[in-house]
């Protein structure tokens, strides 16, 4: 699989501050987001989408492109940092409606010619990220922040709309399975056990953090619209959730990958007799090819004591993590939608196998 730039399109050649990308829009970003002065779009931010033949047309859009995909001047190596630079480049920032996760200081991301991984980790790394960036349904929480913010005030985040947003989204969790070729090469057996351990887990990460992403959790009139439809006693637990989302979002992505061939029985009570693995052993090797790109990607991008930092942090997540799929058992529509999707992903697989 080519991995495309996601800025304009062309082949990307590696992940440059926080996106994948290709050289031209690196150069790009670097060149433009360090300038001492805010552009502005002289078509009225209607511009054209932007791709290879036109990203030249307008620099404000193709750097607020830049923003939204995740490139961040903290990446840039230190002597390219100043104060007066980052000013500047928090006032373009706001001029995107989407939130832009804080990132703590790095030195620079990984790049194919120079990064610490091999050839074939930076092949899973691109291929995991495009996979999540495609099916996560992080479009989908766009186009409905969009939509609610054009209704009047007091029509937002209805519970009835939420509703129908989180279960888009949940929809879209299993195609991160279907698409995952170490998973497809599975048993049959073994993708069911696995389905039946984790989608639940990888569904209400996935969705947290495209609700984190877009600035959702953020809003009380959603967190209270959260409330009505699950109970007033989750609020708290999606605040949590939030607050244990880490800065840098492809870890994110990568720990998504890593909880899809989690191999722990959580505690959670169902009247089933146990089941085993057939071949445990394949799925740890795949475990541990996760777990040692993230640890690479990790140490290259924030060396050691951020790498363990990050870590912990992840561990905090998965815990705060399991206390909402713990509460989310009581609500009932929820855990309808997770038995029909898991359900629906066995079938599918079995099809076409």
């Amino acid at each position: 699989m080519i991995s495309r730039c996601k800025i304009c399109e062309a082949p990307a050649q590696g992940v440059y501050y926080g996106c994948i990308a290709c050289k031209s829009c690196k150069t790009f970003f670097k060149r433009n987001a360090e300038k001492q002065r805010i552009r502005r779009c002289l078509y009225g931010n209607n511009c054209h989408i932007i791709n290879i033949s036109n990203g030249h047309i307008c620099t404000c859009c193709r750097l607020k492109k830049c923003l939204e995909n995740g490139m961040d001047t903290a990446r840039f190596r230190e002597p390219w940092k100043n104060s007066k630079q980052n000013k500047l480049i928090a006032q373009n920032s706001n001029i995107i409606t989407l939130k832009t996760p804080e990132k703590l200081p790095t030195l620079n991301l990984l790049a194919a010619d120079q990064s610490d991984l091999t050839s074939d980790q930076w092949k899973l790394l691109s291929n995991l990220l495009q996979c999540y960036d495609e099916y996560s349904g992080l479009l989908i929480g766009r186009n409905y922040l969009h939509e609610q913010n054009k209704l009047p005030v007091k029509l937002r985040y209805k519970p009835v709309t939420v509703i129908e947003l989180i279960t888009s989204l949940m929809r879209q969790n299993p195609l991160l399975y279907i698409n995952n070729r170490d998973f497809i090469d599975l048993s049959e057996n073994d993708r069911a056990l696995l389905l039946d351990n984790t989608l639940v887990y990888t569904t209400t990460s996935s969705v947290n953090f495209v609700h984190s992403q877009i600035g959702l959790n953020d809003l009380p009139v959603f967190l209270e619209a959260v409330g009505l439809i699950s109970h007033p006693s989750y609020i708290p637990t999606v605040q949590q959730v939030a607050h244990r989302i880490v800065p840098d979002s492809i870890i994110m992505k990568l720990l998504f990958a890593i909880i899809s061939f989690s191999t722990v029985q959580y505690t959670v009570y169902r009247d089933e007799p146990p089941r085993n693995l057939s071949n445990i052993a394949r799925i740890l090797k795949i475990q541990d090819k996760y777990v040692d790109l993230a640890w690479r990607y990790l140490v290259y991008t924030y060396k050691f004591e951020w790498t363990v930092k990050y870590f912990s942090d992840l561990l905090r997540f998965l815990f705060v993590i399991h206390d909402g799929v713990r509460k989310a058992e009581e609500v009932k529509w929820y855990t309808n939608t997770i038995d029909s999707l898991t359900q629906q992903t066995k079938d599918v697989l079995t099809v076409e196998d």
